[in-house]
């Protein structure tokens, strides 16, 4: 009974280690499977790995050693499946799980063990949960460190989550190397260890789930900001549209009142206010009409109303356009936040500068049969060549906006790219225009043709 508790033991152990470890490399499981049958599927792997272990206990080591780590291999290869992955990622985790795991085992045995022998001295037989329990416990802090490298960039990483999630561990880890088990571990009392083991694990378990929950929340807490500045970013660009819409519709009536005046003005015989209304009326026709006329609405509305920006700021805004509105492959809808965000930021950086001559703005658009390409290129603040080199890269992925531009640029199989110079700062974004409607399909790109 005591053998088959401590197998149970390894076994819940082993999983967790596995489902842990194979959360470092894969994203999510494949949600088409219901999560019973998903665990089910670990309890099935190790149960046939427990069994296999203990048929071969008395085959020659070596023999037994290979044929172990072969079968423990096909096992974490055969549960990979409960994922999405290339069959040469499967391979290669399921080997660096066991030589790391191996490792650190090896480890247990000939550094720590030593250390110990004041407490197994007087019961050999506990060895093997000895080494069992210790080099666990590494391997989780291990798999730690590594979900911690791998996932750093992450929104959810800071230092107080990296030194909360270790702190269960270690000491579990000291706790266990230091209390006097070997006082209880004798026939009348052997379950104590057992007992011991298991709430190290289910401690080790729940504190590693409710730190994971921390982290949710506190990552769909600052998503939800991040969409609350998104939908406010974009009622404030579809009320520029609106504006534009309805500044077109305005010129269309006014235009209608001006010529009804200078035909009253003909039939009077009054010439000489026709010459001075007609310069008021064109000075507000140019104020107010789309000054770029593309096809396409956001471009017409959006880069208007920046020219008139930068003319009222004392910025001098180039254009150059050369587009087909009915290729273009992105939906309006995202137009909006790749045009809006990089003129914001251009702006924004043009501001900054105090020399009225050095403020400038360049921004091209064209198409062609295979590309849609945005390029906007600024003025800013001159940057030390010093500072420059100290600064990450991918901080210039990370402005106002940036992500949800870049979001939006994988989403139709985009490339976005930026360049620095002193004085300079240039952004060029190109989205391929696939007319296949299959291939579109396939690549999981939203339909705009």
């Amino acid at each position: 009974m005591f053998n088959f508790m401590f197998l149970a033991l390894i076994g819940i152990s082993d999983i967790c280690l596995l489902i842990l470890y194979f959360t470092v490399f894969y994203k999510e499981r494949k949600k088409e499977i219901p999560f019973v049958l998903y665990l089910l599927g670990f309890i099935v792997i190790e149960s046939f790995s427990i069994f296999n272990l203990l048929n071969f206990l008395n085959i020659y080591s070596i023999i037994k050693i290979i044929l172990n780590s072969f079968i423990s291999i096909l096992s974490t290869f055969i549960l990979s499946f409960y994922y999405t992955a290339s069959l040469s990622s499967r391979l290669f985790i399921s080997i660096s799980y066991h030589i790391s795991l191996g490792a650190i085992e090896g480890l247990s045995v000939n550094f720590i063990l030593p250390h110990l022998q004041h407490i197994i001295q007087t019961n050999a037989d506990y060895t093997d949960i000895y080494v069992n329990f210790i080099s666990n416990i590494l391997s989780f802090i291990f798999i730690l460190g590594l979900k911690i490298l791998f996932n750093r960039k992450s929104v959810s990483q800071n230092m107080t989550y990296n030194f909360s999630v270790f702190v269960t561990p270690v000491i579990s880890f000291i706790l266990y190397i230091t209390t006097p088990i070997s006082q209880v571990l004798d026939k009348s009392n052997q379950y104590r260890l057992l007992i011991f083991y298991f709430m190290l694990i289910i401690l080790n378990i729940v504190n590693y789930f409710l730190l994971n929950n921390i982290v949710q929340v506190i990552f769909l807490k600052e998503h939800e900001k991040v969409i609350t500045k998104q939908l406010f970013f974009q009622t404030e660009k579809y009320n520029q549209l609106s504006s534009a819409y309805k500044a077109t519709r305005s010129v269309v009536h006014d235009t209608k009142k001006h010529l009804f005046y200078i035909k009253d003005c003909i039939k009077n015989n009054t010439l000489d206010n026709i010459d001075n209304y007609i310069d008021t009326s064109v000075a507000d026709i140019e104020n107010s009409y789309s000054r770029i006329n593309t096809g396409n609405l956001v471009i017409d509305a959006f880069i208007s109303n920046y020219i008139n920006m930068a003319k009222a700021e004392g910025i001098q805004l180039n254009t150059n356009i050369k587009i087909n509105a009915k290729t273009i492959p992105v939906k309006d809808y995202d137009l909006c936040i790749i045009i809006g965000n990089l003129m914001d930021n251009s702006f924004n950086a043009v501001r900054k500068i105090t020399n009225a001559n050095s403020r400038h703005i360049n921004i091209d658009l064209y198409t062609d049969d295979f590309q849609f390409v945005v390029h906007v290129k600024n003025t800013r603040v001159a940057v030390d060549a010093e500072k420059e080199k100290k600064i990450d890269p991918n901080e210039y992925y990370h402005g106002y906006g940036i992500t949800n531009i870049i979001n939006t640029s994988d989403k139709y199989k985009g490339v976005y790219s930026c360049y620095t110079e002193s004085e300079i700062f240039e952004t060029i974004i190109i989205y391929p225009i696939i007319t296949d409607t299959e291939l579109r399909r396939k690549l999981n790109i939203p339909e705009n043709f």
